[in-house]
């Protein structure tokens, strides 16, 4: 099993994560070198990039133990590529967050089409503009009461579009060179509001209507779920979520349902062909009271996206999933989805089950009619270590090619155990791994680590995908944090485990769930900071670009 101290030692050596010191003349990344900027041209047949800390990225296809002479600055290349930062994007202070105890702060970050831009959004309402190679910032504002829960791009980069989560759940179209805004969406006008939580209630910002999923599709429409869960005076709890397709500029093409449902849409994964569109949509429920009868729950609810009946979209079909018994009293999903009409939907649930359903997109007679899974893989289901079930969540999961991408989170106990409070006894041996099946469920290759698996990106040309190393509260070492980046080309070659590690980006901070990562390499992550267990914080947070 390969550990992230095994990593960072074997494959950074001596790297440093903080761009502050910088005392190598030529630092060997994935697909070029990192040297000095000087006046001098510097003869290269690929691209050149200006970089924070008067640095300049040179792309260069070098070979471990070539000797390389760039723009005077000499060096004999490595075995394995090293990670470095190309620049941070400063957020705002959260201590108050950390101090009481708060979950990791609600981040994102998002490259423009091609590269050239990034934007972040923060915890507390930033949204920023930044240059995606230099960091050199472009545009800034903060967002009123509200964290920014999504953002992405048209197609073309000329808008930037920003969801957030706050009273009013606005959906904010801008101009990403000034970030002024061009129309918003107010999506509390359908999913209801709630006023803003007490400082001290470190989880009442999630009782607020929310953007929880947000894409553009080819032709500039714009996908966009709304979801609200809140407790009311009298003790009891609501729920709202409508999905909306808006035009470029803001207006309602279609809804789903015709008006918000008494459920939770957590989740969506989209599939867009020439021919249309279609969406899975994670269908749950916090309420209560009885559920709605047309809508199944614990299920995937697949709708059609160019459909409009009076303005309504057409629900295709559902998938809906039962818990594991005995060791599960409910199935629950959190970020593994995907969907394509010929491979089906994919599902992981928390109790580390891998489901495949059929989906040929055609409307059903029932769709709210139980489905069964053609394909069931037990990624992390409950064994037993002595008297005590372990078991591990699939996290996060989709369709990369003909094949599945998925990986698990921490080791637990099955709340249907008798203590589930407890610390497990030892790890799943699924726990914390990122695996690869073909379309029938055969294993490819795998890759491990000890440290808890934050979140799932892959590049556009879907050849490399990242993973980061998120704060694991049980253990005593605060300081084995960062991204691992691994080769998603030709899965059936048989390479597994380390070979598949491109490389392993340290960062002193621990890593938020939201990356994303782009063909030449460069990974944009959120770091964060944490309590030190004796009332102060430690660490940063910030957006970090990694090459």
């Amino acid at each position: 099993m390969i550990t992230i101290t095994t990593i960072l030692l074997a494959i950074i050596g001596c790297n440093t994560s903080d761009t502050s010191s910088f005392d190598e003349e030529l630092v060997f990344v994935r697909g070029g070198v990192i040297v000095p900027y000087t006046d001098q041209h510097i003869q290269t047949d690929g691209e050149t990039h200006l970089l924070e800390e008067n640095r300049q990225f040179v792309e260069l296809d070098w070979s471990p133990q070539q000797e390389v002479n760039v723009g005077g600055f000499a060096g004999v290349a490595p075995e394995i590529p090293e990670c470095r930062p190309l620049f941070h994007v400063e957020l705002s202070e959260l201590s108050t967050l950390i101090t009481l105890s708060g979950t990791a702060p609600n981040s994102t970050v998002r490259f423009s089409p091609g590269g050239s831009l990034l934007a972040v959004g923060g915890h507390n309402g930033e949204l920023v503009v930044v240059d995606g190679w230099s960091g050199d910032e472009i545009a800034r504002t903060k967002l009123s009461e509200a964290a920014t829960k999504e953002i992405a791009w048209s197609q073309d980069g000329s808008t930037l579009y920003a969801a957030e989560q706050s009273p009013d759940a606005y959906l904010h179209a801008l101009d990403p060179s000034t970030l002024e805004e061009r129309w918003s969406f107010r999506l509390a006008d359908y999913i209801d509001t709630s006023p803003m939580p007490a400082d001290e209630d470190r989880y009442g910002l999630y009782n607020l209507p929310a953007g929880y999923f947000l894409e553009v599709l080819p032709g500039g429409d714009i996908i966009l779920v709304g979801m609200h869960g809140w407790d009311l005076d009298d003790g009891t709890r609501a729920n709202k979520s409508q999905l909306f397709r808006l035009t470029p500029d803001g207006d309602i093409v279609s809804r789903f349902p015709d008006t918000a449902a008494s459920v939770t849409f957590n989740y969506a994964a989209i599939h867009s062909t020439t021919e249309g569109s279609i969406i899975a949509i994670n269908t749950g429920r916090s309420a209560d009271g009885p559920p709605p009868e047309d809508l199944p729950i614990s299920a995937i609810t697949v709708v059609d996206l160019n459909s409009s009946n009076e303005g309504v979209m057409e629900m295709l079909s559902s998938h809906q999933f039962r818990p594991l018994e005995p060791w599960f009293t409910a199935a629950y999903m959190w970020q593994a989805l995907d969907i394509d009409p010929e491979k089906g939907v994919l599902v992981g649930l928390g109790d580390g089950r891998l489901l495949v359903f059929d989906e040929d997109g055609k409307p059903s007679d029932n769709p709210t009619a139980e489905s069964n899974p053609r394909l069931t893989l037990s990624s992390g289901t409950p064994v037993m270590a002595g008297a005590v079930p372990v078991s591990t969540s699939v996290g996060f999961g989709r369709f990369v090619g003909n094949f599945m991408l998925t990986t698990t989170a921490d080791t637990n106990i099955p709340w249907g155990a008798a203590s589930p409070e407890l610390r497990p006894p030892t790890n799943h041996p699924a726990a914390n791994t990122v695996r690869v099946h073909d379309l029938n469920g055969d294993p490819l290759w795998f890759w491990q680590s000890k440290i808890r698996v934050q979140g799932l990106s892959v590049s556009p040309d879907e050849t490399m995908a990242v993973v980061a190393a998120g704060f694991r509260p049980t253990d005593t070492r605060r300081d084995l944090y960062g991204a691992f980046i691994l080769d998603l080309t030709d899965p059936d070659s048989g390479r597994g485990g380390n070979s598949r590690l491109l490389a392993a980006c340290e960062t002193p901070n621990p890593l938020f769930f939201q990356h994303d990562i782009q063909n030449d390499g460069r990974v944009a992550v959120i770091e964060y900071p944490y309590s030190d267990g004796q009332g102060g914080v430690t660490g940063e947070y910030r957006a970090t670009v990694l090459r």
